[in-house]
């Protein structure tokens, strides 16, 4: 059932509204829910289970790739600050749970600000080129909204890479 697959969350947003469905926005609702699962629309949790262990390999993998960085610069992290090295922050129809079975994740790895664009588009590809698991890489930098496209364990990931404006989020 749906109620089965967990999502990541990324917000601690509130509802637009806490008033629940009138009586005919539930037929149609289950109608609706009936016919996308007779199309194959909804994930198995089976399958949600192989994206979260792509999206923690991921978030692994840049994590580990921004404290080299940093080591490199002359910035060190302290044991109470190493886990503000990066955020990985799933975004988009994965983390809504609005997602086909194909959807890609998208991703941001949120980085200090002593990292740059150059860095990651430098590095990252490499880095996961050599990750097992990871195949398919393809680096656009030039794109109105950069990005890394691959795959991992099966799973399409689009890797982009913002910037913290300050201090990193706990």
């Amino acid at each position: 059932t749906l109620s089965e697959v967990k999502y990541r969350p990324n917000t601690d947003a509130e509802p637009l509204s806490e008033h629940g469905p009138q009586s005919g926005d539930q037929v149609r609702n289950e109608k609706l829910v009936e016919e996308l699962r007779a199309n194959g629309a909804f994930e198995d949790p089976a399958k949600n289970v192989v994206r979260e262990n792509a999206l923690d390999k991921v978030e692994k993998i840049v994590f580990e790739w921004v404290k080299d960085v940093s080591d490199r610069k002359g910035i060190d992290f302290t044991e109470e600050t190493k886990h503000k090295a990066c955020k990985v922050v799933p975004f988009g129809s994965y983390c809504m749970g609005v997602h086909s079975s194909d959807s890609d994740i998208d991703v941001l790895c949120i980085v200090p600000l002593h990292i740059d664009r150059g860095d990651f588009f430098a590095e990252v590809p490499a880095i996961l080129s050599s990750a097992p698991g990871v195949s398919h890489i393809h680096s656009v930098p030039d794109a109105f909204v950069p990005v890394i496209k691959f795959d991992c364990d099966g799973v399409d990931v689009d890797l982009r890479c913002p910037r913290a404006r300050d201090a990193m989020p706990g």
